[in-house]
């Protein structure tokens, strides 16, 4: 066999493909290109939006009356009182599934606590409405921050409205 016959004779074997995301290869390019913000870990407002979550998250869990509001939210889904007609009409305590969604956000269940805090903000809970602000500042999610940020608003120019759902004193 000549040098050359040794060497070829070796080519056929390949090297073995590596996995490749397609996905994660078009973002890295968009955001290369400047079509996509940087990512939240990378931009201020996300880092800030992720301190006063947990701030408030902390808060709320702590604040006088919170464990009360969780015993009353527990009791209604372990054991539904005959008094209790619907979760729609007002029989709900906003307080635990705020209070419960915080729970949820600092035991590191983000995504469960979206969803209780989009339930509470839904019936008006400007505090759970400010948590989804948040969140959705921290995911890089501007559009629905900015939704979030017109309830807030709403929630607090109504005259009607429960303003910030809280019991005590404020600390902005």
């Amino acid at each position: 066999m000549s040098t050359w016959e040794e060497r070829l004779s070796g080519a056929s074997i390949c090297e073995p493909r590596r996995p490749f995301d397609v996905a994660d290869g078009l973002r890295r390019l968009a955001l290369e290109a400047g079509y996509l913000p940087p990512p939240a870990s990378e931009r201020p407002e996300g880092v800030r939006a992720r301190c006063r979550l947990e701030a408030v998250a902390g808060w709320s869990v702590t604040r006088t009356g919170a464990a009360e509001h969780m015993k009353k939210l527990t009791d209604i889904m372990d054991a539904p009182d005959p008094a209790f007609t619907n979760w729609a009409e007002g029989d709900l305590d906003l307080d635990g599934l705020f209070v419960f969604a915080c729970s949820l956000y600092l035991a590191q269940h983000p995504e469960s606590a979206r969803f209780w805090w989009q339930a509470a903000a839904g019936a008006g809970h400007t505090a759970a409405a400010y948590c989804l602000y948040l969140q959705h500042l921290i995911d890089g999610d501007l559009g629905l921050a900015d939704h979030w940020w017109r309830q807030i608003s709403t929630n607090l120019n109504d005259p009607r409205g429960s303003g910030l759902n809280v019991d005590g004193p404020v600390l902005v």
